[in-house]
């Protein structure tokens, strides 16, 4: 029977599916209706739009990281179908609460931008406690030789839902007003909590919560997950492999588009056209890296990926010419996802079972962190040496950092796979 058969043959898994396409299709519509609302709103001029979409970056990153950090501790107790029920009731709540204020403030744009990036808030921290749930539950309901296709599964709905998403969201906000589009969307995350509902309890979970809650306090489980995660080896180079990951998706956010517009002298279509090659090119990583997975194994595609991507970048900063630019976009994008295929299935084969979400948050917070901070001295040095040049340098040294990560985490993999030879020859 194909792997697809097998992972799409868990009933559990396939609802974990539908949720997971459901609520990231609602956040990114949210996204793509915020951005565009922001940028097209007649209240606000050319001076305050970069400060509101500014808040908006900050506002939307700062509690993943806060939250991630906390927040495996409450999955690791509750388990991960009730954490992902809470993540999807409390999302439709949040947004719920804003439409109801922004209709009965008589739709006031500087309180409805307010009302915006509060919301925004919440519903970034909820969004992390789904994903850190979603891991708990993939590992409950997938057998280990199958979560790479289960992982290749969910990077392509994330992908497809993304890509529909940011093209959907400002023809649905011209078409039905802010309200409107954001109340489509508060009918997805709805629909994701009852998806969500329809997951099931497993008795391993209601263990779990006995074994773990009542022997530690709060601060001293988190501490043990934040042990376990640089105590295991894998999970230690998982750990560092995601921060390193984290610097040129930081580099990026802020310098990409300066790049292809100031930098190489593209238009702001041709940027667009670039985007969504990465897309594309995402999704079909997301699609094909099982093949090498079950080939060359877990560990040496993780470091493949990390040290191939970066070089992807190296070439889009030093490359002018259109051809290979949009060539290492798409090659970037294919990469980048196969990097999201591989981690997932690392750390839920070598994460403890009941350590699972607090591993899951603190990669992801350490991964959020040192975007957040390779994002503030991207804008900082941008903002004092304002020639053109900074940005492919930027964007190059953003992937020879990610190369040499990838060589630096590479010699504990290799001699993993070594010893795991040598006990296979015994």
């Amino acid at each position: 029977m194909p792997v697809t058969r097998l992972s799409l043959g868990s009933r559990r898994f396939r609802w974990v599916l539908s949720a997971t396409c459901l609520t990231s299709f609602a956040e990114f519509l949210v996204e793509a209706i915020v951005y565009a609302w922001i940028a097209t709103s007649p209240s606000f001029d050319d001076s305050q739009r970069p400060v509101l979409i500014g808040a908006y970056i900050v506002f939307s990153t700062t509690p993943r990281i806060l939250s991630g950090i906390l927040l495996g501790v409450t999955v690791d107790r509750v388990g991960g179908t009730r954490a992902l029920l809470i993540s999807s009731l409390g999302r439709t709540g949040v947004l719920l609460a804003s439409l109801c204020m922004m209709i009965v403030s008589g739709h006031d744009e500087n309180l409805t931008a307010i009302l915006l990036i509060v919301a925004t808030s919440i519903l970034s921290a909820l969004n992390q406690l789904f994903f850190i749930a979603r891991a708990v539950v993939v590992r409950e309901v997938v057998p280990p030789e199958h979560r790479p296709h289960a992982a290749s599964l969910s990077m392509a709905v994330l992908t497809s839902a993304s890509i529909v998403a940011a093209a959907a969201g400002p023809a649905v906000l011209i078409g039905l007003g802010l309200v409107g589009s954001l109340f489509i969307a508060n009918c997805l995350f709805a629909l994701g909590a009852f998806v969500s509902s329809r997951i099931g309890y497993d008795c391993s979970e209601d263990a779990v919560q006995e074994s773990t809650a009542p022997e530690k306090g709060f601060f001293a489980s988190l501490v043990e997950g934040w042990a376990v995660s640089w105590g295991v080896s894998e999970l230690r180079y998982v750990l560092v492999g995601a921060t390193i990951y984290g610097i040129p998706l930081g580099l990026n956010n802020v310098a990409l588009i300066l790049l292809w517009t100031a930098g190489k002298g593209f238009t702001v279509v041709e940027f667009g056209l670039a985007s969504s090659l990465f897309g594309i090119g995402a999704l079909i990583g997301s699609l094909v890296t099982p093949v090498f997975i079950s080939r060359l194994g877990l560990r040496v595609v993780f470091v493949a990926v990390l040290c191939i991507m970066g070089l992807t970048y190296v070439g889009l900063g030093l490359v002018d010419a259109m051809v290979p630019s949009f060539v290492f976009m798409f090659l970037a994008g294919v990469f980048v996802s196969a990097y999201g295929v591989a981690q997932g299935p690392l750390l839920q084969n070598a994460a403890p079972p009941e350590l699972l979400g607090r591993v899951s948050a603190t990669v992801s917070s350490a991964s959020a962190v040192s975007s957040l901070v390779a994002s503030g001295l991207a804008a900082a040095l941008f903002a004092l040496v304002p020639v053109a040049s900074v940005y492919g340098i930027t964007v190059a040294a953003g992937g020879v950092l990610a190369v040499l990560g990838g060589a630096l985490i590479c010699a504990p993999v290799r001699a993993s796979v070594a010893g795991g030879s040598s006990r296979a020859e015994l």
